[in-house]
């Protein structure tokens, strides 16, 4: 696939660096646009949630393809700035031939 990566200048779509975790595979780092959302209500605990829409693409992102929901892992902060910590990816949001956007719990 051709080269797709995000300005990291863009102050409308700022990037951000993740770390991706495929279960079958080796840990690469991507840029990614990070959407933090106010804590959500999972049972008797309140969870974060995190949405990253990264390049559809097995070199400079995430291909659909080799994504493995529920399996692979991705490091990402909570807090802008903060600690990355290591969270599952929970669910494809959408994708296509260019972005994929992945859902971490």
């Amino acid at each position: 696939m051709g080269e797709c990566v995000f300005d990291v200048d863009d102050a409308e779509t700022p990037s951000e660096t993740v770390v991706y975790r495929p279960s079958g595979g080796d840990a690469r780092t991507i840029q990614a646009i990070v959407r933090r959302q106010s804590n959500e209500q999972i049972g008797m605990a309140r969870a974060p949630s995190i949405t990253l829409t990264v390049p559809n693409d097995d070199t400079d992102g995430i291909s659909a393809t080799e994504l493995d929901d529920g399996a692979d892992q991705i490091d990402v902060a909570v807090k802008p700035g903060g600690t990355a910590t290591t969270r599952n990816v929970y669910r494809v949001v959408s994708s296509n031939v260019a972005f994929i956007t992945l859902e971490v719990k």
